[in-house]
C-alpha cells in the first residue's frame, strides 16, 4: 500500500515552482523584473522576485497596501493594471519603495483562487517606460492562473479537505525541511 503522506508538496518545491514560473514570465517579457506578492486589505508582501537590473523590490518585503502599486489591483475591482510610463501616471503612488525601485513601467494582474478569493498579484516591472500589448496582459493572466493552481495544490497537499487542519503530509514536509537545514548547519 502506498503511503499518501509522501504526496505533500514540500515548501522548497512550492518555492521552486514559483521561481521557475517567474523565470518563464521574465523570459516572455524580454528579461524584465517580475514578482509575486500576497495582498490583503492591510499589507503587501513580496513572496518571490526575479530582479533584472532593478533594485528596491526584495523577497519578504512588507509594506502597507496603500503604499504599493498593487493596491490598484487589490482595491480597484481586481482588474489588471497597465502603466506604460509611471512618471506621467496621475494615480501612481510615490513612495520610498517605488521611488527606490525606479519603476518606469509596470503590468500587474490579480492571482485569484478557485473560490474567487484574491491571493495577491503577479507583476512585471521595467526601469524604463515601455509598451505592453493586449497579448501581454492575457499571457500574464494565464501565468497568474497557473500560479493559483500551484497555490491550490500546495494547500491541498498539506491540509485535510474536511477539517482544514494541517495533515501528516505537512508535518512530514516540515520535518524534512528541518532535517535538510540541520544537515547544512552541521
Amino acid at each position: 500500500m502506498k503511503d499518501s503522506t509522501q504526496d505533500a508538496m514540500p515548501l522548497h518545491q512550492f518555492e521552486d515552482a514559483i521561481r521557475d514560473m517567474l523565470d518563464l514570465v521574465s523570459r516572455y517579457f524580454g528579461k524584465k523584473t517580475c514578482f509575486v506578492a500576497h495582498t490583503d486589505e492591510h499589507a503587501f508582501r513580496v513572496l518571490e522576485t526575479l530582479k533584472v537590473g532593478m533594485a528596491g523590490i526584495e523577497n519578504g518585503a512588507v509594506l502597507p497596501i496603500h503604499e504599493s502599486r498593487c493596491e490598484m489591483i487589490h482595491s480597484g475591482g481586481r482588474e489588471p493594471v497597465v502603466n506604460e510610463d509611471t512618471a506621467s501616471h496621475l494615480n501612481a503612488q510615490k513612495t520610498e519603495v517605488t521611488e527606490n525601485a525606479r519603476i518606469g513601467s509596470c503590468l500587474g494582474v490579480p492571482v485569484l483562487l478557485r473560490d474567487g478569493t484574491m491571493y495577491g498579484t503577479l507583476c512585471v516591472l521595467d526601469s524604463q517606460p515601455g509598451q505592453f500589448f493586449e497579448d501581454d496582459r492575457a499571457y500574464l493572466q494565464k501565468f497568474a492562473n497557473y500560479l493559483s493552481y500551484v497555490i491550490e495544490l500546495g494547500r491541498m497537499s498539506v491540509r485535510d479537505a474536511l477539517t482544514g487542519l494541517y495533515n501528516r503530509g505537512f508535518m512530514n514536509g516540515v520535518f524534512a525541511d528541518l532535517a535538510r537545514e540541520s544537515c547544512c548547519l552541521a
